[in-house]
């Protein structure tokens, strides 16, 4: 069998390699592994076994299912950490748990997060099970991925990719696009279309369910922040992502001189804290227009405070997505994966990124800029005239 890899590690890809050639044997060997057809699915569950913008992402298919299938039940299985995203939603019926050691950014130490990972298995092996779900869906390109436990569970029809391992014990495995740049959705609508969903990827709408209820720390704080104001949110859960404090600094004091737009600065580290005392400390009269918001607002409050921004400036990580919901975005991807995580925008998202094969993508309301070196003068110009344009939107 043939599988495809998305990594770039050699040493990744080679594992991946080595254990899926051993799978295959077992499965042509002792397996008799074939495609069921299910017409109308009633019980699906999808599989994302990463971090929070994955799940943001997989969620905006959710509504393609319920238009096709209006009476099918959805359930996802993630770890407890991407709760927050999903425990609103209106289309899920609920989230099954399952923390995996990979992705796990707990302190907690490594030998802790294997065993809760291999404590919860047979928990979640059996609850899918009792369930007899007609169809599961992989939500990932990448591994850890759902396949081996969709098999293990013994769910009919099994739709995911091979990228991520373990793509034998599938019943349909799924090619990704071939093309040097994609998006994460294109290649899940792939995956519907097995189902009888045939949908492109300009027909999918980004939402977010969030909480009616807000905290009253979120409420005073709105009654301290004046209008016009942009969010800042530089934290990325990926440290090689990050972007140089200096520039961004550099970035902030344009938006002082050039703009008449407040700042609110939004995160949870304490990397967020120190950039603020920097700010204070290098950008002169910044006092009466910035507002520190680390570690005083959820997600949800977040994505209620984005409402009322006229832009938000981020990173790559759910802030870009989240924010790219209701306002405007300018987000710097630093050595990331490109188009595949491009924010799906209902007002305009302006990312900057160093990914060469992304370089020439499209997609509506997304501004693509290429630059070979994230920290340069060029991004830097680039940020001065979105700022000037977004001041006299």
């Amino acid at each position: 069998m043939i599988h495809q890899y998305i990594t770039t590690s050699k040493l990744k890809k080679t594992i991946h390699f080595i254990i899926d050639w051993l799978v295959d044997i077992y499965v042509k060997l002792f397996l008799n592994i074939s495609d069921v057809e299910i017409k109308n699915p009633q019980k699906i569950v999808f599989f994302s076994l990463g971090h929070l913008g994955d799940v943001l992402i997989l969620s905006y298919i959710f509504p393609l299912i319920k238009e096709f299938y209006p009476n099918s039940t959805i359930d996802v299985v993630a770890p407890e950490w991407c709760s927050p995203i999903l425990k609103n939603n209106s289309f899920l019926r609920k989230v099954i748990i399952h923390n995996t050691f990979h992705e796990n950014r707990s302190p907690i130490n490594f030998l802790r997060k294997i065993l809760l990972q291999f404590n919860s298995l047979k928990k979640v092996i059996e609850e899918l099970r009792e369930q007899q779900y007609d169809v599961s869906i992989e939500g990932r390109i990448s591994y850890p991925n759902g396949n081996r436990i969709a098999f293990k569970s013994k769910i009919k029809k099994r739709i995911g990719f091979g990228s991520g391992g373990f793509g034998s014990l599938l019943t349909n495995e799924i090619k990704f696009p071939k093309s040097n740049s994609f998006h994460l959705l294109e290649a899940l609508l792939k995956e519907l279309s097995v189902i009888g969903i045939k949908r492109q990827l300009s027909d999918i709408k980004s939402y977010y369910n969030c909480s009616v209820e807000t905290s009253t720390d979120f409420s005073s704080l709105m009654r301290t922040i004046s209008l016009p104001f942009l969010i800042l949110h530089f934290e990325t859960g990926n440290p090689n992502r990050n972007v140089n404090r200096d520039f961004l600094i550099k970035v902030v004091k344009k938006i002082v001189e050039e703009t008449k737009f407040n700042l609110v600065l939004c995160g949870i580290s304490n990397e967020s804290n120190k950039f603020y005392s920097s700010l204070l400390s290098m950008v002169p009269n910044l006092n009466n227009r910035i507002i520190s918001a680390v570690n005083k607002l959820s997600i949800d409050e977040l994505f209620e405070l984005s409402k009322y921004a006229k832009a938000a400036l981020t990173l790559e990580s759910l802030p870009a997505h989240l924010c790219a919901i209701n306002c405007e975005t300018i987000s710097f991807y630093n050595n990331g994966a490109g188009s595949l995580f491009f924010p799906i925008s209902n007002k305009k998202a302006n990312v900057i990124h160093n990914h060469s094969n992304s370089k020439y993508y499209y997609q509506p309301n997304i501004k693509n800029y290429f630059v070979k070196d994230i920290e340069s003068n060029e991004t830097y110009e680039i940020v001065e005239k979105l700022l000037i344009e977004i001041s006299n939107d």
